[in-house]
């Protein structure tokens, strides 16, 4: 009997372990998009919430990114905002482009030290990235935020007032 005791014990802890580990898989599995310092992330345009300002897409957009975006994300809390995290044929996200509402709109964390009025403790903005800005209507703004040249970061703003999504 005294052989069976620790035997069942482990299969007490096996059986646990398997069942914890299940419940987390089924949890991130179906319990939806995840967060990222305070922003959602979805695995598709279609899912951004409809009330979340102003939607451009770019009409001109470089041969070196790749479209659909790697990166969707939006947050209500803190001011409602959408960011498109653009990778670069290499895979390496390139750029980032969103709208975003009020006088210190929030950004995802790789890029919230690139935006004026940045949060103080944000990481500042990753070496050779720069901010292009234009205001919206309803006090929103847009942001491209890149390391492509400044010229090309420009061209890809420019379209993006155009509106319509590259194919």
């Amino acid at each position: 009997m005294s052989e069976q005791g620790p035997i069942r014990w482990l299969g007490v802890v096996a059986f646990t372990a398997a069942l914890a580990g299940g419940l987390l898989l089924l949890d991130r599995g179906l319990g939806g998009p995840r967060a990222h310092g305070g922003f959602i992330e979805v695995p598709l345009l279609d899912d951004l919430p409809t009330d979340l300002g102003p939607r451009m897409s770019p009409t001109y957009f470089p041969a070196s990114l790749r479209w659909p975006p790697a990166q969707i994300r939006w947050r209500r809390a803190g001011g409602r905002a959408w960011w498109l995290g653009i990778s670069a044929a290499q895979g390496e996200l390139a750029l980032w482009m969103g709208a975003a509402e009020g006088p210190r709109p929030g950004a995802p964390h790789e890029i919230a030290g690139c935006l004026p009025a940045a949060d103080p403790d944000a990481e500042p903005c990753p070496t050779g990235w720069h901010t292009h800005t234009r205001p919206l209507v309803q006090g929103f703004t847009m942001f491209v935020v890149t390391r492509l040249p400044p010229e090309e970061a420009e061209m890809i703003f420019e379209g993006l007032e155009r509106g319509e999504r590259p194919r």
